[in-house]
């Protein structure tokens, strides 16, 4: 009967233990490695909650770390604690075991048991009840037994720790339940039916942040038993967070199903950097409520790395929840959202990240009257429509992938329809089509050494309108064009900007004046205005592109234009293309920041076809506005490159550089460099900059901090080519960028930049120069490499052996130096210094000989 009494109050003994021993909830893991003849550490603190890593090293014998008195009377561990046998050797290297129960534990190796092969585990009892799901199957979540220890009376300060690292655990039949925490950790892959009955809501509260936790590799699912449209739901009470590191997914069998996230607290759940959120595809309705209740507004973040894929096919599925302008979801700049499906997104009034639309075969549009917001647009699969009357702001880039296609077809005529507005450049790229019509405005910033702007990486017709309000539109090799037909012209303002590149316009069969092509480059505003005085039969395009080029050159071949010389051409030019070849035209193109104009009204504007021969067709047009070249009655076949056109005795366009290379020896840099054309040029300044890391030498000049370091005298006016040389020397090691400042005798001047960056290499070997001067008086320098930090000595002794004097005695860093010696105050004679360098095995000792002649 003793007996009987004493094993029921055991029994309940480790029952109360079980249920009722705290856990913490920020467990920790220790690692305890099995090593040939010790256990390393063979005593660990811990709490209960916490995990035991037994990892196996070896490297010779297999061991079986045991607790468990059954089969190693020498082991102990305190009531209704679970005991362990694991077997660690080079084919099993770990083994895991979480403390559920407070006390001490006394393992042993059992396969070298009496060899002192011993450990300890001293645990201490933790915070709130943790259970821990001991299935890898699919389980009844009502089951006591299914938790580490027997979840028996569920409590609302328990938390549920699932870290079992399997890739098909199934919780099923969940109920509605309060709880403080709920883990998902440890590369595990869970999913959650609701219980059978209907609905589940399990509400967090309390407990320690973050009380919902799904770590970055590990993976929750929200799911719904049988064909029903059950749904779970998870409420964050105030005062409790999320983090999701891993990957969340709300699906279900039927279409509708509302499964939800929510949060009071703004900013309570984040989905963190390489999150995934998958909605769908049958889930439905507002994913983190609708922005009441237990739905606060902005409760949901989505940073910087993070994504929401919507595959949703139930129509009011939303990730916004509250009516706009409130939002319950926000997406952080850098964050993803990708639609994977036929709905309509939700886009009036909305601001999301970056947008991808992704649906193999699939179409999707987007309308509304209030502005949509996204930072980078990218079509890697289907047809995306954009049929707002709304704006359409983009901050990012625009890319279509190829065979997949983007439209902008508003409704209504708005104002701007689409508008680029970040404050970086931007980019169209991507080999699909995008077909844009009404209205495009760039209103883009200029940053740093960043152009902005916005860059075509493919070609672009904007059949509507084009408001240049700010930035640069760079085409590269690809061409804009505005209009689509000789019907639809398009119409195009201007308040600042360029386009860098080719820009095409329709022209009606009618004569027309004075319409614009704004192209020039990142620094000089370089427009043409081009004019029908004779209408073309059948109407067509003009194509203007600008390419630049650096003061000018000599004509193999002059030539006169109404009794004028022209003997020189700038070195850039405007490329003019009508795609009809009747009509005629006048073209004035105004040379802005162009060196050498000095009489505007003999300035000529001369054509090539190819860059070699020139002429000048048509009339000449006398310049105007300091810097505009005109020329008229041009035949619709005239098409291909116009230049400036000058003599030696105005409009000269001076200096003509031919050549700049640098080249090193050791820590010297020479300069050489060689002019076709000289006039007026005083000289050159040597300008040299000391890079910095991620800093180029083709960088804009603001951005790189150059200094002068030399002055060349010019040879003067001359038509033939003149050689110039600089040696800039004891330079330190690193990188260098050069210019040259060419000054003429007026104080204009031009920059001539060096195309590549300079390296002067550490030296590959110990080496000290002799003294120069040598013989000196009263001093002289002693130059000294050295390849490697390390201590420098530098005595110097007369001719009795007595040291005299200390030059150097100290580290020194890798690099070229030089140390004078000053023998004031010492007689005539034979001195010697010696060099001793060190660091580590690497040893350098010499000594030379100097005369001192007074």
């Amino acid at each position: 009967m003793r007996k009987f009494l004493t094993s029921v109050f055991l029994s309940f003994v480790i029952l109360l233990l079980s249920v009722f021993t705290p856990v913490k909830t920020n467990a920790t893991t220790y690692i305890i490695q099995v090593v040939d003849s010790f256990f390393n550490p063979n005593s660990q603190n811990a709490a209960v909650g916490d995990t035991i890593l037994f990892q196996y090293v070896g490297p010779t014998r297999s061991h079986t770390a045991t607790c468990d008195p059954g089969i190693d009377p020498t082991t102990s561990l305190p009531v209704g604690a679970a005991t362990f046998d694991a077997p660690l050797n080079s084919g099993s290297l770990s083994f895991t075991y979480v403390l559920t129960v407070e006390g001490t534990y006394q393992y042993n190796c059992q396969f070298h048991a009496g060899s002192g092969m011993t450990g300890i585990l001293n645990v201490a009892a933790g915070g709130p009840p943790t259970y821990v799901w001991n299935r890898t199957d699919s389980a009844d979540f009502q089951v006591a037994s299914n938790w580490t220890p027997d979840r028996t009376t569920p409590g609302t300060t328990d938390v549920l720790v699932f870290n079992n690292g399997a890739a098909n655990t199934i919780a099923y039949n969940i109920p509605t339940q309060t709880i403080a925490g709920f883990q998902v950790t440890s590369n595990t892959t869970l999913k959650c039916y609701d219980a059978f009955a209907g609905a589940s809501t399990i509400t967090i509260t309390g407990g320690t942040n973050p009380n919902l936790q799904v770590e970055a590799g590990s993976n929750l699912t929200f799911a719904s038993s049988g064909a029903n449209t059950n749904t779970i739901v998870m409420n964050l009470a105030m005062g409790t967070t999320g983090l999701i590191g891993g990957t969340f997914t709300f699906t279900s069998t039927l279409t509708g199903t509302g499964h939800r996230l929510q949060a009071v607290d703004a900013g309570a759940v984040v989905f963190q950097n390489g999150s995934i959120f998958n909605y769908g595809p049958f889930a439905g309705g507002n994913a983190y409520g609708a922005g009441s209740g237990a739905s606060g507004l902005n409760s949901v973040v989505f940073q910087n790395g993070s994504k929401f894929v919507f595959r949703s096919i139930a129509n009011g599925a939303n990730p916004f929840g509250a009516s706009a302008p409130n939002t319950v979801c926000v997406f952080q700049t850098g964050s993803t959202y990708e639609h994977q499906s036929n709905l309509s997104p939700v886009a009036s009034g909305r601001t999301y990240a970056n947008f991808v639309m992704n649906l193999a075969g699939g179409t999707a549009s987007v309308t509304g009257a209030s502005a949509l917001t996204l930072d980078n647009l990218t079509v890697t699969d289907g047809t995306f429509n954009c049929n707002m009357t709304g704006r359409i702001n983009i901050k990012g880039n625009i890319s279509v992938a190829a065979g997949k296609t983007l439209n902008f077809t508003p409704a209504s005529n708005p104002v701007d329809s689409l508008v680029f507005n970040g404050t970086s450049q931007q980019s169209i790229s991507g080999a699909g089509t995008i077909n844009i019509t009404n209205t495009l405005t760039i209103q883009t910033k200029v940053l740093l050494n960043n152009s902005a702007g916005l860059v075509l990486n493919k070609n672009i017709t904007f059949p509507g309108s084009l408001n240049l309000l700010s930035g640069n539109i760079t085409t590269g090799s690809n061409t804009l064009t505005l209009g689509t037909s000789i019907l639809n012209l398009g119409t195009l303002t201007r308040t600042s900007g360029t386009i860098i590149g080719n820009f095409s316009r329709w022209f009606a069969p009618s004569t027309v004046s004075n319409v614009l092509f704004p192209v020039g480059t990142a620094t000089n505003y370089r427009p043409v205005l081009f004019t029908l005085t004779s209408n073309p039969f059948s109407g067509g395009t003009v194509t203007v592109g600008h390419t630049d080029g650096t003061d000018g050159s000599d004509l193999a071949a002059p030539f006169s234009d109404g009794g004028y010389s022209i003997e020189r051409r700038s070195n850039m030019f405007w490329t003019v293309t009508p795609s009809f070849s009747d009509g005629v035209y006048t073209v004035s193109a105004d040379g802005n920041g162009q060196t050498g104009i000095t009489d505007i009204n003999n300035l000529r504007l001369i054509y090539s076809p190819d860059g070699t021969t020139f002429s000048a067709p048509g009339t000449h047009v006398a310049g105007s506005g300091g810097s505009v070249a005109s020329r008229s009655g041009l035949a619709g076949s005239v098409a291909g490159n116009f230049f400036l056109g000058g003599n030696n005795s105005n409009n000269p366009l001076p200096v003509e550089m031919d050549n700049f290379v640098a080249s090193t020896i050791k820590n010297e840099v020479i300069l050489d460099w060689a002019t076709g054309h000289e006039l007026n040029n005083s000289g050159f300044e040597v300008q040299r900059a000391s890079l910095i890391p991620n800093q180029n030498s083709t960088d804009f000049a603001s951005t790189i901090n150059y200094t002068t370091v030399g002055y060349v005298q010019s040879r003067g006016n001359s038509n033939l080519e003149q050689t110039y040389k600089f040696n800039d020397r004891n330079l330190q090691a690193g990188r260098y960028a050069y210019r040259l400042k060419q000054i003429d005798v007026n104080g204009n001047y031009t920059y001539f930049i060096l195309n590549n960056e300079v390296f002067v290499n550490l030296p590959a070997k110990f080496f000290i120069s002799q003294n120069y001067p040598n013989p000196f008086n009263p001093t002289t320098n002693i130059n000294y490499e050295i390849p490697f930090d390390g201590m420098v000595k530098i005595l110097v002794y007369d001719n009795t052996g007595r040291e005299i004097k200390t030059l150097v005695n100290g580290n020194v860093n890798a690099g070229y130096h030089k140390v004078e010696f000053n023998a004031s105050g010492l007689p005539s004679g034979v001195y010697f210094y010696r060099v001793n360098a060190s660091s580590g095995s690497q040893n350098f000792d010499k000594v030379f000989k100097m005369m001192l002649i007074k």
